[in-house]
């Protein structure tokens, strides 16, 4: 982390993602504030180490084996990871 390119507080952009169908307008951005210190105080202190595992043991008994991996009403989708394919399959995935 370069102390030139940060400022304080420092910001995270947040990205409001979701498929959207045609001619729907772009998802927003929003700057949310973050306490960078706390941040890499957490991360070197392992704080959410055990919950990380956990996360990962969970994802693993679930089938997940790389990223992205994607799941429709509890079923890992293993078809091609393109928009119009996905929301294909979601609008028939009742």
């Amino acid at each position: 982390m370069n102390s030139e390119t940060l400022t304080e507080p420092d910001f995270l952009v947040i990205h409001k993602s979701t498929v959207l169908p045609a001619g729907t307008a772009a998802p927003d951005f929003t700057l949310k504030s973050i306490d960078a210190r706390r941040v890499i105080n957490e991360i070197l202190t392992g704080v959410h180490t055990e919950r990380v595992r956990e996360d990962f043991r969970c994802g693993a008994r679930a089938g997940v084996n790389g990223t992205p991996t994607f799941f429709i009403n509890g079923t890992r989708y293993d078809g091609e990871v393109e928009a119009d394919r996905l929301i294909a399959r979601l609008a028939n995935s009742d």
